[in-house]
């Protein structure tokens, strides 16, 4: 499984379009096995249903499934969902997802976020506010916002 893992790790960050990616250790190999969606900033591995997950910065959550040796993404879950329009944090621990990041990014103050979708039976979400801040003055582009 920890191979697995490096290895979509590893493509995905070639999606950043920079350098071919070289293995640090012989017994590992890279190789593409699909291209995703621009702007993807987090990668989770959810070990409830021994899946990968993946957020992009504008707030969209795919599930990456696999049909022998074939990839493909599901989008599952976006800011309609969450509320945060600037993603930067995703983390899914036993059923629960946590996402961080910020609203109103584009003007002079912003609020952080952190929300959590809870696995309901019906395999849908309900999705809450674990935590918010009050409006801070922002750098622009430069400022590193809310992660988790």
């Amino acid at each position: 499984m920890k191979k697995t893992f490096l290895f979509l790790l590893i493509a995905f960050c070639i999606q950043a379009k920079s350098q071919t990616p070289t293995p640090l250790f012989s017994n590992v190999s890279v190789k593409k096995v699909m291209t995703i969606q621009n702007y993807a900033a987090r990668l989770c591995y959810s070990k409830m249903d021994q899946s990968f997950y993946y957020m992009t910065l504008s707030g969209d959550i795919y599930k990456i499934k696999q049909q022998g040796n074939i990839y493909s993404d599901t989008l599952l879950y976006s800011t309609s969902n969450h509320s945060i329009q600037s993603c930067q944090g995703f983390v899914i621990s036993d059923s629960v997802m946590y996402v961080s990041g910020n609203n109103d990014k584009d003007s002079l103050y912003t609020k952080g976020f952190l929300m959590k979708g809870v696995l309901q039976a019906n395999n849908t979400r309900i999705w809450s506010t674990v935590a918010q801040t009050v409006p801070y003055l922002t750098s622009g582009s430069f400022d590193h916002w809310i992660r988790n």
